[in-house]
């Protein structure tokens, strides 16, 4: 059973994620806020230029929403998600993380629902590293993989990148769902 009975009680209507369905993310999909912390203990947050870095404090910028793109009733291995700012009742604050082409650090959150051709660069696979159970739970360690370019996630430098090994401490992320500020 989901620790989050409500967490996409309403599927979204493209239960495929088909990338052909226009740009936006879909409006129905509901999602679970998390902090997420990287293998030095400091959490993923946001600068005012939108990008992603770490810190050791946690505040309104370490705090993001996984929206569960696949349909299924939660975020579990293997699972399509987006990741946006915030916990989602920031009406201005519509950003989601996004891989760009053009080189393997440009990861930041810079994209929002309007962008156009971007969806598939907003899509990350959630990968196990140790999960308790089958959907997410507090204290799971996950690894992130970009949908659109194959790029894991990563905390080595002062700011997040996508690199195209998936191995190393540093691309794996403990999800905590009630951080102790």
């Amino acid at each position: 059973m989901c620790p989050f009975p409500a967490a996409n009680k309403d599927k979204a209507d493209d239960e495929n994620d088909d990338l052909d369905d226009g740009d936006e993310l879909d409006p129905d999909d509901l999602g679970i806020v998390v902090a997420l912390q990287d293998y030095q203990g400091e959490f993923v947050t946001w600068t005012d230029e939108l990008l992603l870095t770490t810190t050791k404090d946690l505040g309104d910028t370490t705090y993001f929403t996984l929206l569960n793109k696949d349909g299924s009733e939660c975020p579990k291995d293997g699972t399509k998600i987006a990741v946006q700012l915030g916990d989602g009742t920031d009406e201005d604050l519509e950003n989601y993380w996004r891989v760009k082409k053009d080189k393997s650090s440009a990861l930041n959150a810079q994209s929002g629902d309007e962008d156009s051709g971007t969806k598939a660069k907003k899509r990350f696979t959630i990968y196990a590293e140790d999960m308790a159970s089958e959907c997410l739970s507090d204290g799971d360690t996950i690894r992130l993989k970009n949908k659109e370019y194959g790029r894991w996630v990563s905390s080595a430098g002062e700011m997040l990148e996508a690199y195209n090994s998936s191995g190393g401490d540093d691309k794996v992320f403990t999800v905590v769902f009630e951080p102790k500020e």
